[in-house]
């Protein structure tokens, strides 16, 4: 995003600010004068366009105080220019359009996707088959997926039967069999068959995309824009109030009126400024402890947060499958069993396979060769030591009723059943720890996954958290987020995976990991770049810091701003209005640098 205010740009400003104080104390030639800080003041306008169009009050003032400016100076032949301060508020303008600018994150688009969208797609059209933009599938159409293909619809399997891994859409991290009849979802990967499939002509995946854009646009819209028009409307009538006093004690109109317009310029201009440097300061310190803030404003929700909602797979979980147990169907040791079965995927993609294999490595032993290996859906055969050997994970050839929770593979030697082999991923201990420490600060945990209950028996009795809701949809997970948010308050999200980046975009604050999918990572609000869920705590005790560096560098900053105010009406009184103008101008500037000194001071408290 091209950002519409620079570093360059507020310091050329700031130095056409001193200048216009300069020339406001000149006297003699007050048509050139004037001339010269009109067009001084034209540049910084110019400069500053973006900034002041944001700044409703402020731009009344700002104009106000250019007219009264050349009244006084052309027409009136008198020395009261407020070219100095109108400029400095729109230099103050400025310095809160780019730290804005700085922390507000760009929307979500459809490019975040681009891991699980595929470009293109094999469409069976008059007989023939063509190759067509992914997007212009419509209902009906006959798609041809080719093993290592992204599936680029959902829709029925009518010929094939495959192995798909969903990973991406439910966060599963082994592959599903599916066959004719059966339903593939667009973003998952077909592994081992090819699959014709007839499309729906719409995708959950389509509708998670669209959901999470629209609520990355809604979120950037400004959510405080009642009450900055309240602010300056209070102001707006203070000012006039201050003026009447003035006036009916000096009995000068051009004081008053100048204290009118000091007073209104002043204090609407980057209000919220403090706030502001306050959270891009905590981002700072949030990054020195291995957290990558990339919607700063999300840290004020933190302090507020009700209720933590943590994905259970890859999040609450180590996110890889490993052999959790071997159980023998006869005289065949365990170790020999899993050396067998790895000489059967040792060429096959897949993370069940992989863990069988990091299994016979971590044992020590070699991978014997597989002679004739063949991988058909579901199972795989091979020779390996003279004997035919099949590793099958179909549900008739895997029922064992003492492994629940685990994907299961048996493993047969001619014709044989000689053990089963159970995989499963392991709760992070540092989830474990995580989610009790968040429930001893008084917030309510939920646990969230795309599995059965049933499915996630083994992990989900190791984790302590309040609630647990299975089988959900992305859709399903980000209105869990916001039926949350509706009933019980703010919402903090921690998620890793695609089927996630609804809820993360819902969330007051979303938590991505470091190793999780890119998707998520540009959908939340933060990356926890060390995985570690216990990150997330000290987070909540720096976002209350940071609301109480805003609150103090918020009166330190309207201290200096009335303190201005007060001196320059008291010149103005006693005629000294280059001096007015001159201190109205450094109050206004001084402002936000007070409030920076006050915001810098964000910290974690003590550890």
């Amino acid at each position: 995003m091209k950002k519409s205010v620079t570093p360059v740009g507020i310091v050329l400003c700031i130095l056409i600010c001193g200048l216009l104080a300069w020339l406001g104390a000149l006297s003699g030639l007050p048509l050139v004068y004037a001339l010269i800080e009109l067009l001084l003041f034209g540049l910084t306008a110019y400069l500053g366009r973006k900034a002041l169009s944001d700044g409703i009050f402020a731009c009344v003032a700002v104009i106000a105080a250019v007219l009264f400016s050349l009244y006084d100076r052309i027409w009136a032949g008198g020395e009261r220019s407020l070219f100095a301060p109108a400029a400095a508020v729109v230099t103050a303008l400025m310095i809160g359009k780019y730290i804005t600018d700085k922390i507000t994150p760009e929307p979500v688009g459809r490019d975040a996707f681009s891991e699980v969208v595929p470009k293109t797609a094999a469409v069976l059209r008059d007989g023939a088959e063509r190759e067509i933009p992914a997007d212009e599938i419509v209902q009906g159409d006959i798609v041809a997926i080719r093993p290592g293909e992204l599936v680029p619809c959902d829709g029925e399997i009518i010929a094939g039967r495959s192995e798909i891994d969903e990973k991406p859409i439910t966060g599963e991290l082994a592959a599903v069999l599916r066959s004719e009849g059966e339903r593939v979802k667009a973003g998952s990967r077909n592994i081992s068959g090819f699959l014709t499939v007839r499309a729906d002509g719409g995708s959950e995946l389509e509708r998670m995309i669209m959901s999470c854009c629209e609520i990355s646009e809604e979120k950037k819209k400004p959510s405080d824009r009642k009450s900055a028009i309240l602010q300056g409307l209070i102001v707006s009538a203070t000012s006039l109030m201050i003026s009447a006093i003035v006036f009916a004690v000096s009995g000068i109109f051009e004081a008053a009126f100048a204290f009118a317009l000091t007073f209104a310029a002043i204090c609407p201009c980057a209000s919220g400024i403090s706030r502001t440097l306050s959270y891009f300061f905590a981002s700072k310190k949030a990054a020195s402890e291995g957290v990558r803030f990339c919607n700063p404003s999300a840290i004020d929700a933190l302090r507020r947060t009700d209720v933590a909602v943590v994905d259970l797979n890859g999040t609450a979980t180590v996110g890889k499958l490993s052999v959790s147990e071997v159980v023998p169907l006869g005289d065949m040791n365990t170790q020999d069993i899993i050396r067998v079965a790895a000489a059967l995927c040792d060429e096959a993609e897949g993370a069940d396979f992989v863990a069988i294999k990091e299994r016979c490595i971590l044992n020590g032993v070699a991978v014997p060769p597989c002679i004739a290996c063949e991988r058909l859906a579901g199972v795989i055969t091979g020779t390996v030591d003279g004997r035919r050997a099949k590793l099958s994970s179909l549900r008739e050839d895997c029922e064992y009723c003492g492994l629940a929770g685990k994907l299961l593979k048996t493993l047969f030697l001619n014709d044989e059943a000689v053990g089963i082999i159970a995989i499963s991923d392991s709760v992070k201990p540092n989830a474990v720890s995580a989610v009790k420490a968040l429930s001893d600060r008084g917030i309510r945990t939920v646990l969230i996954t795309g599995m059965s209950e049933s499915e996630s028996e083994d992990v989900i009795s190791k984790i302590s958290a309040d609630e647990l809701r299975c089988g959900l949809s992305a859709e399903e997970k980000c209105e869990t987020v916001t039926e949350i948010q509706k009933n019980r308050g703010a919402v903090a999200v921690i998620a890793d995976g695609v089927s996630d980046c609804s809820a993360l975009t819902a969330a007051d604050c979303g938590f991505a990991l470091g190793s999780g999918a890119e998707a998520a990572k540009k959908c939340a609000s933060a990356v926890l770049l060390r995985n570690d869920l216990r990150d997330i705590l000290p987070l909540i005790d720096l976002s209350a810091s940071a609301a109480r560096c805003a609150k103090a560098g918020f009166i330190a900053s309207e201290t200096v701003r009335v303190a201005a105010f007060a001196a320059s009406g008291i010149a103005a009184v006693l005629g000294a209005y280059a001096v007015a103008s001159a201190v109205c101008a450094a109050g206004i500037l001084l402002a936000p640098a007070t409030a920076a000194i006050f915001a810098s001071q964000v910290g974690f408290g003590k550890k």
